[in-house]
């Protein structure tokens, strides 16, 4: 919410771009696949930080992206202390992979047909690498290492990423 618990600089953006333009904003947090939903059934006005594919440009409407990131796989050393060798997606099929469901990959990772563990949030697909339940998971590389040190703050020296970025095979 605008005047409730700070929503981040993304949101901050949005708001004062929405404010600029004379209109009120009201920011509510929804699961990734919801947000979409809401905005296509005309319930919300929109919705972000979405990336665009070829699916979502038949429905949405897109913004020029308001900024780049860069997504890697993250893995736990305790489980993998070798690393991992990744240079396209099949390179992964032998491995248990985390995704969140609704992030722009979905469509990539069904099409090469990793095993992949969908959650709803990130702080699950954190846990999960943690525990050795899924072996790698894709995420933007601040984010990602912002929930890793916020949940497990003693042991931030056991997850590493892939020198590979995630992107579109």
């Amino acid at each position: 919410m605008e005047n409730g618990p700070d929503p981040g600089p993304l949101a901050a953006v949005i708001i004062a771009a929405f404010r600029e333009a004379g209109m009120k904003t009201r920011i509510v947090f929804y699961p990734w696949v919801r947000g979409e939903n809401e905005v296509r059934n005309g319930k919300l006005f929109a919705t972000f930080p979405y990336r665009k594919n070829d699916e979502r440009a038949k429905t949405y409407n897109f913004s020029d992206p308001l900024y780049r990131y860069t997504a890697k796989f993250f893995y736990n050393k305790r489980f993998n202390p070798q690393g991992m060798t990744y240079n396209r997606l099949e390179d992964l099929l032998p491995y248990r992979v985390g995704g969140e469901y609704g992030f722009w990959y979905e469509p990539w990772f069904k099409k090469v047909g990793l095993k992949v563990d969908w959650v709803t949030n990130i702080d699950q697909s954190i846990r999960m690498l943690q525990s050795g339940r899924i072996d790698v998971y894709p995420e933007e590389v601040n984010t990602a290492w912002y929930y890793i040190r916020k949940l497990f703050p003693d042991s931030v020296d056991q997850f590493a990423s892939l020198a590979s970025p995630l992107e579109e095979p």
